[in-house]
């Protein structure tokens, strides 16, 4: 499976993790990840989100890939800018 689709399912998650019920604009200020095993196309896994901390308009998030057993595949910790919601 190509890396990019990994990147971004590692990307997601923590958007929502944070934003579950705020509604808030956000961008992505850094995404750092570390892949240990690529799954192959047509293998199922689980990605995982939760929110680490937030000050003022910075906020961060750690998601994960995980394997259909558990296994960890892919980790990542993500800091997302708050941004003024448009009139």
């Amino acid at each position: 499976m190509n890396t990019e689709y990994i990147w971004a399912a590692l990307d997601c998650p923590g958007y929502f993790a944070i934003n579950r019920d705020t509604h808030r604009y956000m961008l992505l200020g850094r995404l750092a990840a570390a892949l240990r095993h690529n799954p192959n196309s047509g293998d199922r896994c689980v990605i995982v989100g939760w929110p680490i901390q937030s000050e003022g308009r910075k906020h961060q998030a750690a998601t994960a890939l995980l394997s259909e057993t558990g296994e960890v595949l892919g980790r990542a910790l993500a800091t997302w800018i708050e941004i003024k919601r448009p009139s």
